[in-house]
């Protein structure tokens, strides 16, 4: 009897010895955790109003490469951004920056379409949507994540729309915005500042 009641109390010492694999479960939220602290760090380098643009070289369109701050040097600048070209509210938020394109450029500022899709993709959704203004291609979100506009490790881009002062200073940034907002404070934003 002396025995059975050994094996029964080593019996349920093993148990704890299994237990290790369940710890190794616990590890996983906190993977998921600095997984999505990582996604906002693009987010804590991002310019500020006020601060100057970092100058970088972007293909627009036509697969030219264009200096950003060169851009900016003699007029203020638009740079609206969005997920993914030819998509309804992408669509929706260029067709608005079209529609209004005459009053932006009326109050001193050029609009410039910012986003990841290759140049060929910008140029078919340009010419299929007639839009007047220049359409960058940003793939490395080399420009993207300056505006604090990357999400997901620079893998999506965040709808949003950047207002630069002549020269190339921040004057506005608005994050998160549906298509028609974007259209409505950006030149709202930029009518104030030429009256």
């Amino acid at each position: 009897m002396t025995e059975t009641r050994r094996s029964k109390r080593l019996a349920q010492v093993a148990v704890p010895d299994e237990a290790p694999p369940v710890k190794k479960t616990r590890k996983s939220p906190t993977k998921k955790v600095v997984k999505e602290a990582t996604d906002v760090e693009p987010k804590k380098g991002a310019l500020k109003v006020g601060d100057t643009i970092v100058d970088v070289e972007l293909k627009n369109e036509k697969d030219e490469t264009v200096s950003v701050l060169e851009l900016t040097k003699e007029t203020g600048a638009v740079f609206f951004m969005f997920p993914k070209a030819n998509t309804p509210g992408c669509t929706k938020q260029a067709c608005g920056f079209r529609d209004h394109h005459d009053e932006f450029t009326a109050a001193g500022f050029q609009v410039f379409a910012l986003a990841q899709d290759s140049p060929k993709s910008l140029t078919t959704w340009q010419t299929g949507q007639k839009l007047p203004y220049t359409l960058l291609s940003d793939k490395a979100h080399a420009l993207i994540s300056q505006f604090g506009s990357s999400k997901d490790g620079k893998k999506k881009v965040q709808r949003s729309h950047v207002v630069v002062s002549k020269g190339g200073v921040v004057a506005d940034i608005q994050a998160q915005v549906s298509p028609q907002a974007s259209i409505d404070t950006a030149l709202a934003f930029c009518k104030a500042a030429s009256a």
